[in-house]
């Protein structure tokens, strides 16, 4: 994979009008800001696909490869983009010398909002309380109307956090997590999609030893199965300068590694319990895994644990039955079925993925070697009743078809 260039913008009278509206927060101060931010190149982190490693651009031509803004969630579900006014400000969000860049204009932020509503706006440097800007003092300032946020469905927050207290408070020493060490170990020494995926997928479903002080309670602890317990738990977390994290210890031959520790006992948590903390505690800049492993060990931010966590939710099907059925659909996919003689019925039910709803399908029809002829008429029918939010469609043969098809009667049947 290229290297790709580091952005070498900077912009410092932007951020000096952003400590200067911070501190007076005047209609002069925010119209100073205003004026720089209009002048600004800012920094965009973005998903990217590889580039190759013999890229020779050196005669003018273009290289044309796909690229997805990152985007921070907040509390309530809100989406931002986040911008940033120079490159140390970047790794103070997330610490990765070789996470994917853009650089970008505030008019350039407006024109992609205008193409897509996933974003409520823009957050310039978040990780120093930074300046947010919603999408509607966007478009003000560019003097254009941009659309509203898409969907009537907000994107889920975290929910709060749930101790299950049948495992977290198990014996520690039966906790080992061998493929999260060998990844975070590959990671370290090349950090790249192929060993970043793995290692976020070890992350997901590793279990983490975590040092806790048990204490008189100010009130109920959250169990699950609505289980009530009488002591109120108070995280230990480490210390580097003046910024405090969660560490996380993957056995007990890692947290044994602590010298001089505070007293503490021992729960054991999954991942996204840590994401689910954070809004509890602001106190924490993030997590620390093995923290004693020294070159080894792996840091990572708040935001980018919240947003490793939200994304995996997002990605997650929910099915759900329709109340209302889509009759113009159902009809106009019959017809369409009707001269498929490979389907012999289908069945429609209701399926949700980050907060959109939209159709999933399942059709009952003879095997063949390649389904994407098929499926792909109904996905174009489809995506005219579901604004383009993506459908699904599986056949009668997968499991979640075959509980589908028991539950529903077909709205086609030849």
């Amino acid at each position: 994979m290229a290297k790709l260039k580091k952005p070498t913008v900077k912009n410092p009278q932007l951020v000096e009008a952003m400590a200067e509206l911070k501190e007076k927060k005047t209609p002069a101060a925010e119209k100073a800001m205003i004026e720089e931010l209009k002048k600004a190149q800012l920094i965009a982190p973005v998903i990217m696909d590889d580039v190759p490693e013999d890229l020779d651009l050196s005669d003018g031509q273009q290289y044309k490869t796909q690229a997805k803004f990152m985007m921070l969630q907040q509390k309530d579900g809100t989406r931002y983009f986040p911008a940033f006014t120079d490159w140390l400000e970047v790794l103070k969000w997330r610490n990765d010398p070789e996470i994917k860049t853009v650089v970008m204009t505030l008019e350039q932020y407006v024109a992609v909002m205008t193409r897509s509503g996933e974003a409520s706006g823009l957050v310039v440097n978040p990780t120093e309380q930074g300046l947010v800007l919603t999408r509607e003092k966007m478009g003000e300032i560019a003097g254009v109307t941009l659309p509203p946020v898409a969907g009537s469905v907000p994107n889920t927050p975290l929910p709060d956090p749930v101790v299950n207290p049948k495992t977290a408070f198990a014996d520690p020493s039966s906790v080992s997590n061998p493929q999260l060490v060998g990844a975070i170990a590959a990671f370290r020494k090349k950090s790249a999609p192929e060993t970043e995926r793995p290692m976020i997928e070890a992350l997901h479903r590793a279990q983490f030893i975590a040092p806790v002080r048990l204490v008189t309670p100010t009130e109920d602890m959250n169990l699950e199965d609505g289980q009530k317990h009488q002591t109120q738990i108070q995280f230990v977390m480490v210390q580097n300068g003046d910024k405090k994290f969660f560490p996380l210890f993957t056995d007990m031959e890692e947290m044994n590694k602590w010298q001089n520790p505070p007293e503490y006992q021992t729960m054991i948590l999954p991942f996204a319990q840590y994401a689910a903390m954070f809004q509890q505690n602001g106190d924490a800049e993030g997590l620390v895994i093995n923290p004693f492993r020294q070159a080894e060990s792996l840091a990572m931010p708040k935001q980018q644990v919240v947003a490793m966590v939200q994304q995996r939710q997002q990605g997650q099907v929910q099915l759900f039955d329709l109340k209302d059925k889509p009759m113009d659909l159902m009809k106009e996919l019959s017809e369409h079925l009707a001269n498929v003689p490979e389907v012999h019925a289908a069945y429609i039910t209701g399926m949700r993925v980050g907060g959109r709803d939209s159709f999933m399908f399942v059709l009952d029809c003879d095997p063949v070697k390649e389904t994407r002829p098929i499926f792909e008429p109904v996905a174009q029918i489809a995506n005219k009743y579901t604004h383009n939010n993506p459908c699904g469609i599986i056949t009668a043969e997968h499991v979640a078809g075959k509980k589908i098809m028991k539950e529903n009667a077909p709205f086609y049947q030849e």
